[in-house]
């Protein structure tokens, strides 16, 4: 199989699930939103029967030209290109001739990038960045720069900070909230100045940059495990173990460096002190908001891949000598980093503790004990409620969506369970239930009836299948526990 072939079913298979969930969104707010929706075209045989055929054709066109416009990926095909004109022309031959390589963005929802072993075949490879990777490192950055003080250049007059640290601290806790217990890089709709969004922009562009690097020289040094080797460790969402070995992390990070300055950064063979102080500041803040999630997740990142306090001083040391090789002292190099990342200490301290409640926690208390149950409001509340379930789902990273749904699902079966009453199992007679059993039993009864109705209702196989294994083994592991 050719790197352009599977790659092209690792998008197919990501889209499938976002395009799925997508479809159940639209389909449980009302066949006239169908006109909007970006789904897979084949999908719409499964709710066409909603649909008028004219609304049902120009639905299939709206798709077949969203998903055209997803296949090109070209902010990935920029940053490959980029590189290719930057590498001799005789390791630009190589990487033609003696490797089958693909790159493309997956619509996930992960910060991640990936460097695939495409199986069976000993030269091809894949490198792959997430959407969510672009999403979160912005958000982050945007949140932390903002609160710092800008100099004036010759472009534009000095800026003071857009918002406040407390703000910023707000914004990055519901980031890593959002992230930790969902898989998705919630942004949030801050107002900032434009100098800041710029100097967020560009120190994203970079950090994608130092993480195609960091995956390009996991091809280049022959790391061949067959399973794809992160920048980010698979910590942070479900799936296998993906990376391969510490020290080929720490080997990655280093030549990535090398990579990452003299093609991205350096002009002709030059590197200015302010381009090195951003390329610095970019993949360091990178690895600091890993160590972030790091701790969130409460612990080191995983066994394979080292903890990113670690990797940043490897990253320092490799700083220090391109400083060197330079003639720039790495004092001024790292001068940038160190003003952010102070800024980023600061809002640090006035985070609460990490990740904080699950935000389905708190989207499940709304529907069901904000109102009276059978009241137009409650009514209402569980609608929305699903509604945005739906839409969270929809943004193509369900591994930790579908873990906490089915979480949920098991936690409420098993307390009816402890209260006597099997969900699954019609009783032979009728069984007289107590009154202080119906009241314990009525929260845990109107979560597990949301949920179960919402993923039987509106979820296709292809998404349900996911949610069913979480609630089953977590329920078996509780009734083992009971």
């Amino acid at each position: 199989m050719k790197a352009a072939e599977y790659l092209a079913q690792l998008q197919s298979a990501y889209r499938h699930f976002s395009e799925l969930s997508h479809a159940a969104m639209m389909y449980q707010r009302g066949p006239g939103t169908f006109n909007d929706v970006s789904i897979v075209d084949g999908l719409v045989g499964d709710y066409s029967a909603q649909l008028s055929p004219e609304d049902a054709e120009r639905t299939r066109e709206e798709l077949r030209r969203v998903l055209l416009g997803q296949q090109e990926n070209p902010w990935l095909n920029r940053i490959h290109d980029e590189f290719m004109r930057g590498v001799s022309d005789e390791a630009q031959l190589s990487l033609t001739t003696d490797y089958d390589l693909a790159v493309g963005v997956l619509r996930s929802a992960d910060i991640n990038g990936s460097a695939y072993k495409v199986p069976d075949e000993p030269n091809s490879w894949l490198i792959t960045l997430n959407e969510g990777l672009e999403v979160f490192v912005y958000g982050c950055m945007r949140a932390i720069v903002s609160t710092t003080s800008l100099r004036p250049d010759q472009d534009r007059p000095a800026q003071p900070p857009s918002q406040t640290e407390a703000d910023a601290a707000a914004d990055l806790a519901e980031m890593v909230r959002y992230y930790t217990y969902f898989g998705i890089p919630q942004q949030t709709r801050r107002t900032v100045s434009r100098p800041h969004r710029d100097l967020a922009a560009h120190l994203t562009d970079l950090a994608e940059r130092f993480v195609y690097s960091h995956e390009m020289s996991h091809v280049l040094l022959g790391h061949t495990n067959s399973a794809p080797l992160q920048a980010l460790p698979d910590a942070y969402h479900e799936g296998p173990q993906l990376a391969s070995s510490v020290d080929q992390e720490y080997e990655a990070d280093i030549l990535g460096w090398n990579l990452f300055v003299r093609i991205f950064v350096a002009d002709d063979g030059r590197i200015s002190g302010a381009d090195l102080q951003a390329a610095y500041a970019a993949a360091h803040l990178f690895l600091r908001l890993a160590s972030i999630l790091e701790k969130a997740q409460g612990g080191i990142a995983s066994a394979t891949h080292p903890e990113a306090e670690m990797r940043m001083l490897v990253l320092k040391m490799a700083a220090a000598s391109t400083a060197s090789e330079g003639g720039v002292t790495f004092d001024a190099v790292e001068s940038l980093s160190i003003g952010v990342e102070s800024a980023l200490d600061r809002i640090e301290r006035l985070l609460p503790v990490l990740p904080g409640t699950s935000p389905l926690q708190e989207l499940l208390r709304n529907a069901v004990d904000e109102h009276p149950y059978l009241s137009i409001d409650g009514i209402m509340a569980r609608g929305s409620a699903r509604g945005e379930l739906l839409r969270l789902l929809s943004f193509g990273a369900p591994g930790k969506l579908c873990y906490e749904i089915g979480r949920a699902l098991a936690d409420a079966e098993t307390e009816l369970l402890r209260l006597g009453i099997d969900v699954r199992t019609a009783p032979d007679e009728d069984v007289a239930v107590s009154a202080d059993t119906m009241k314990l039993a009525a929260k845990p009864f109107r979560i597990f009836t949301l949920l179960a109705g919402l993923v039987a209702a509106y979820l296709p196989p292809d998404v349900r299948k996911f949610i069913d294994r979480h609630h089953d083994r977590l329920l078996a592991e509780a009734r083992r526990v009971n």
